[in-house]
């Protein structure tokens, strides 16, 4: 609105003040509140009702004064008065487009706006913004595993909330495993900050946050098959068969019982292929190893 027109409509809410308007100027008065009620853009979600809020109003102003050849321009004030409360609420930053992400039996991944990459395991949900907004990126791992390649921003911290625990990282990449009593967080490569309720650590590659009956502790990572499970082809040289099974869990959402212990420490090379079922990966290790599996629902027992 211009500098001229803004005086005039000054002038004549004066000239309304002392109820010295002349019929042209109440027609023009009358016209323009008219016209920014027409144009105006009520949010029903934030501001409720527009009939029932404006029903109120005209209720509470009669109650307040008998009606009187004024009662039109107090009309008018009202809704001009919630134009502005709309305008001012509409400009509010309103809350982000929220997305969730759940996988089943099998592995997925998802791009976000900022080009980070998070790699879900099979069983695993995952929510995250449409798209980020503020000084923070800020995401949560709901249930299961979840490798994160982070995209750097040092001016826009990237947080994940799992749990009990919230990682807070600049660009990096971790593994974090959420599970019923127990939250873990891998590093792969940078540098990872861990927070919970009372304590908070730093990580480095190689390290990993334990978060388990509400106590933080810091240890060396020995899963290094962690950083590198949701890789499209995986070759495993040499590595124990517990390594193997975990990484197996983590890709088909299977879980994996054996009576003798000492089975889990047996040596395995392996080769795993994109998209290669499950029972074929048995069948190579049956095969190496002379190890039986029996499937039970979503449970495999591992036997001689």
């Amino acid at each position: 609105m211009s500098e001229n027109k803004a005086n005039y409509l000054r002038n004549i809410s004066d000239k309304l003040d002392r109820e010295d308007l002349s019929e042209d100027e109440k027609n023009l008065l009358d016209a323009f509140f008219e016209k920014k009620y027409a144009e105006a853009v009520w949010n029903e979600n934030e501001m409720g009702n527009k009939e029932a809020v404006k029903s109120s109003i005209l209720f509470k102003i009669r109650k307040k004064r008998a009606v009187s050849n004024l009662y039109p321009y107090a009309v008018a004030a009202s809704v001009a008065l919630l134009i502005c409360l709309s305008v001012l609420l509409l400009r509010v930053p309103s809350s982000p487009v929220m997305l969730r992400r759940a996988t089943s039996s099998l592995t997925d991944s998802v791009v976000l706006q900022d080009g980070s990459i998070i790699f879900l395991a099979a069983y695993s949900e995952f929510e995250y913004p449409k798209e980020f907004a503020g000084q923070t990126r800020e995401v949560r791992l709901l249930k299961g595993d979840a490798f994160f390649k982070v995209a750097r921003n040092p001016a826009c911290p990237f947080l994940i909330q799992s749990g009990g625990i919230r990682t807070k990282v600049l660009g990096t990449s971790f593994h974090i495993a959420l599970h019923q009593n127990s939250c873990t967080v891998t590093v792969a490569t940078g540098k990872v900050n861990v927070t919970s309720a009372k304590n908070s650590v730093d990580l480095l590659p190689n390290e990993e946050a334990c978060f388990k009956n509400n106590k933080l502790s810091k240890q060396l990572a020995e899963k290094e098959l962690l950083t590198n499970w949701f890789k499209q082809e995986l070759y495993m040289n040499q590595v124990s068969l517990a390594e193997v099974l975990r990484v197996l869990r983590l890709r088909y959402g299977i879980s994996f019982e054996t009576e003798n212990v000492q089975l889990l420490k047996t040596k395995v090379s392996l080769n795993i292929e994109a998209g290669q079922p499950l029972n074929e990966i048995l069948n190579q290790i049956n095969y190496i190893t002379s190890l039986k599996f029996r499937a039970y629902d979503k449970i495999v027992k591992v036997s001689h």
